[in-house]
């Protein structure tokens, strides 16, 4: 059979072999149909031949290889035939492998103790107790003390004996008031730093010798000149600002010299 289509309608159509190559009209639409060549029709194609592959080359005989013979280990014994039985006694535990004796060591030579040989360089004969008791005692500090407080009130004294008085003491300020600052200005910016001294060397003196105590102590200072100058102190507060100032002087000057008497001693001593 010729199966093909028809153009006008797709009615697909099955005509017989002895149609091949001539016209024929649709059953459907009634157009003409031409009918294909036998061998461009959609018969079932020819199935393929079937290919016998080569025969396999004969293979070589294995060679059979004699193997050690292996050892067959009995199994051990069990101590019951159930193996439910959890009542039954746990087998024996192997004994312990011999302990072998150690090889006995060969004695080591020893070098013989160096003579008895008087050496020329001796060690110094230890100081007595007292003579490094008496050492460590140094009288830089104890003096150091005394000198601050003997500085203090030799301080306050030669400023109150020798001191400038009252009327002075204005007229110099008078001489450094210029236009629009006045007398209390100036008077006000002494008491600020002399303040600030004092509370800048108290905490250096609390904190210990440091950059940032340094600078602290300096901004103290600087703080209190400018709330002096603004806050203008009375004239009754200088004096007394001075004699702090005295003492504060007294203190670190009688410090430094009794500091040095007392480390110039220690080392006569000594």
């Amino acid at each position: 059979m010729i199966q093909t289509e028809c153009k006008g309608c797709g009615q697909k159509l099955k005509l017989a072999d002895d149609m091949a190559g001539k016209r024929a009209r649709c059953p459907s639409c009634g157009d003409p149909v031409k009918v294909p060549a036998a061998a461009a029709s959609g018969s079932s194609p020819e199935p393929p031949r079937a290919v016998t592959p080569p025969p396999e080359p004969p293979r070589p005989a294995p060679t059979a290889t004699r193997r050690p013979p292996v050892a067959s280990v009995a199994p051990a014994p069990s101590a019951s035939a159930n193996p439910f039985d959890f009542l039954a006694p746990a087998p024996a535990a192997p004994p312990p492998p011999p302990v072998r004796s150690p090889a006995p060591v060969a004695p080591v030579a020893r070098l013989a103790p160096p003579a008895d040989v008087g050496l020329v360089f001796t060690e110094p004969a230890p100081a007595p107790a007292a003579a490094t008791a008496r050492r460590g005692r140094s009288l830089a500090r104890p003096l150091a003390s005394y000198g601050a407080l003997a500085g203090a009130v030799l301080g306050v004294v030669v400023i109150v004996l020798l001191g400038p008085s009252d009327e002075k003491i204005n007229e110099a300020l008078r001489r450094l008031a210029r236009g629009k600052i006045t007398i209390d200005h100036v008077r006000g910016g002494l008491v600020g730093l002399i303040g600030g001294l004092l509370i800048g060397s108290a905490v250096v003196a609390v904190v210990g010798r440091s950059l940032s105590s340094v600078m602290v102590g300096c901004i103290v200072v600087i703080a209190g000149v400018v709330f002096g100058v603004i806050r203008q102190a009375a004239e009754s507060e200088l004096p007394s600002f001075l004699l702090l100032a005295a003492a504060t002087a007294g203190v670190a000057a009688g410090a430094a010299l009794g500091g040095l008497l007392g480390v110039v001693v220690s080392f006569t001593r000594d």
